[in-house]
């Protein structure tokens, strides 16, 4: 049978050797449901771990580029992430953090530190980030928990190779 030559393949033994069944005790009998429900529950338990020591995290978001490739005047976070509200994409960062740290405070009981969000612009999305943001009150978030950070531009000169 399909089993029979597969231990004999792992175990190295030549044709017409049967290697003996497995014992209980060395493979316990464990049905495929027995395997899904022990994994649920230990991604489970690592999400509410995660959950709850969200209010140490600070997410990042790199927003540097204009929306000029996709055809869109504006920046790219501003682009609407659905048809049906129009919902833009930072909107959606915003309060799914601002989900993620409810959530936090909910589990953690008396800890109701913020969660910050940085987002880098450049020299082009710096302004009309800003904008998205104070026309919009932050989406619900408190501005103190919003760092912008803006890179700086940086031009190579090229030098003259000396040896």
């Amino acid at each position: 049978t399909k089993g029979q030559r597969r231990r004999r393949f792992q175990t190295g033994r030549r044709r017409g050797q049967v290697c003996p069944a497995p014992s209980p005790l060395t493979y316990p009998d464990r049905t495929a449901s027995d395997s899904r429900r022990v994994q649920s529950a230990s991604l489970t338990f690592r999400k509410a771990v995660g959950v709850k020591e969200a209010h140490n995290a600070a997410f990042v978001l790199v927003a540097g580029g204009l929306g000029e490739r996709l055809g869109y005047k504006g920046i790219k976070v501003a682009l609407p992430m659905e048809t049906a509200t129009g919902k833009c994409f930072l909107q959606h960062y915003i309060k799914s953090i601002l989900s993620l740290q409810e959530a936090s405070y909910k589990m953690e009981g008396e800890c109701h530190t913020k969660i910050t969000f940085a987002i880098m612009t450049s020299d082009d999305t710096n302004a009309l980030t800003i904008k998205l943001l104070e026309s919009n009150s932050y989406f619900g978030m408190e501005p103190s928990q919003v760092k912008i950070l803006k890179q700086v531009a940086f031009y190579f000169a090229f030098f003259p190779c000396v040896s």
